[in-house]
């Protein structure tokens, strides 16, 4: 049995464009995000495609995470956020352009589907499909990479062959530049975390490419690189713990910055940080949820890779839960910031909207006004000095002027205590947030500042 005939059929909706040569056209009004890495050596062009679908974006962020990458040999052309259109339409379209002015010799697209073909054959997730004798020679072992990463045998990804419908955009540039094509996809279901997918995608792209010659020694799927070198990259844990029984969660805190033009964000997990992912990174946030999971889900040697972040100069913000996670009192955390409880006994678990005001030292890193803010507080940390001789000293930035305590809990240890506070560690800063000023009612611009001080940028 051939290769051929030993992977199922599927036609992949993809991209299209209208037939006849004479229509095709540049872009108008369009615009999609694209990197281009070119190597001194010869070797192929590949351009790869990252999605968002209805389904998921973890195609569109898995390609902005490799778009740093460096080749030895031939081009990577990475292009993301692309507008779709459905047929008849794309040839006006940026990923039309890129292909037009680049001509691939291979076109790699990277997607989210609803389940695992293997049990939905309609669905094409978990699955490699190639579209041509080229691309399924290199599916098994683009397959035996994604599944060294995936451990129960019926979630693992399986091989497909992607029919072209007349009209799709891998079809056209097979008969007009003779481009060879592959679909990556990965599958939402069962609530797999966006991390878990990107580092699929990640992996087999990886691996397509090492398969080309075209990486240097050593090259790792590990590596986030930011497309745009002088934007702040920020990293933002998105693994174990990170969602908190109230539902604050990665996304809102990467909404909150999606429209600020100097920094980009990516989610990243404790496997990912283990691995050595934060060495792309300027700064890293832990948000809200739960400590010791938090921990847990780091590891050992995620603790002590964030450790090492810091240590060597990186930012950190601690949100909530984020903010427990570096107290020095904790031995199962990261212990990079002089803070405990102030009361040992009890743990504030009151949520509500309180009101907060910036110090003299707050004003000059976060900006802001004298005067009492708004702010949302829900279970964050009372912060107080733990008086540590090898951890430096915090500053107080914001301080609460009311409080929101559960019952049973003595009144008046809110007011008057930090709601957040900064500090330096070894050659990084360190951040702390009680409430979550990532959020409505804010204040928002607080937050982002700190985020600009941690990773030694100046405010805006």
């Amino acid at each position: 049995m051939t290769r051929r005939t030993m992977l199922s059929t599927a036609v992949f909706a993809l991209l299209c464009v209208p037939g006849p040569a004479s229509e095709l056209h540049a872009p108008r009004d369009t615009q999609a995000s694209i990197a281009v890495t070119e190597a001194n050596a010869d070797g192929p062009t590949v351009l790869v495609i990252g999605h968002t679908t209805a389904d998921g974006n973890a195609g569109a962020y898995a390609a902005r995470q490799i778009a740093g990458w460096q080749v030895s040999a031939g081009k990577l052309v990475v292009t993301w956020d692309a507008p779709l259109a459905g047929p008849g339409h794309l040839t006006e379209q940026a990923p039309w352009d890129i292909i037009r002015e680049h001509r691939p010799d291979w076109l790699v697209e990277l997607r989210d589907d609803y389940d695992y073909h293997r049990s939905i054959p309609a669905s094409t997730g978990a699955t490699v499909a190639a579209s041509d004798s080229p691309g399924e020679a290199l599916v098994q072992r683009i397959l035996d990479a994604a599944n060294t990463l995936v451990d129960d045998e019926d979630e693992q990804f399986v091989p497909m062959s992607a029919q072209l419908p007349d009209g799709s955009l891998a079809l056209e540039a097979r008969r007009r530049f003779g481009t060879h094509h592959l679909a990556l996809t990965t599958t939402v279901k069962d609530d797999i975390r966006l991390p878990i997918r990107t580092r699929l995608q990640r992996v087999m792209v990886r691996e397509f490419l090492a398969a080309l010659d075209m990486l240097p020694d050593g090259a790792s799927a590990s590596a986030i690189a930011s497309p745009a070198p002088d934007a702040i990259n920020v990293a933002i844990y998105d693994g174990k713990g990170a969602v908190s029984s109230s539902g604050h969660a990665p996304p809102w805190i990467e909404r909150s910055m999606a429209h600020l033009p100097d920094m980009t964000v990516n989610r990243i997990d404790g496997v990912d940080i283990a691995a050595g992912a934060l060495d792309g990174f300027d700064a890293v946030i832990f948000g809200g949820g739960h400590a010791k999971d938090q921990a847990k889900g780091l590891g050992d040697g995620g603790r002590d890779a964030v450790r090492e972040f810091v240590e060597a100069g990186g930012g950190y913000l601690g949100i909530c839960a984020g903010a427990f996670l570096v107290m020095e009192k904790y031995d199962w955390g990261l212990q990079i910031l002089d803070a405990r409880k102030r009361d040992p006994d009890h743990t504030y678990t009151g949520s509500g909207i309180v009101k907060a005001e910036l110090t003299e030292r707050g004003r000059e890193i976060l900006g802001g006004e004298p005067g009492l803010l708004d702010t949302k507080y829900s279970g964050g940390p009372i912060l107080w000095p733990a008086d540590d001789d090898d951890i430096p000293d915090f500053e107080p930035l914001f301080i609460f002027r009311t409080e929101r305590p559960k019952k049973g809990v003595p009144k008046g240890l809110m007011i008057g205590s930090p709601a957040i506070v900064a500090a330096p560690f070894g050659g990084g800063r360190v951040v702390a947030f009680s409430p979550h000023c990532e959020r409505h009612p804010g204040p928002q611009d607080l937050f982002w500042n700190a985020i600009r001080w941690a990773a030694k940028r100046p405010r805006r």
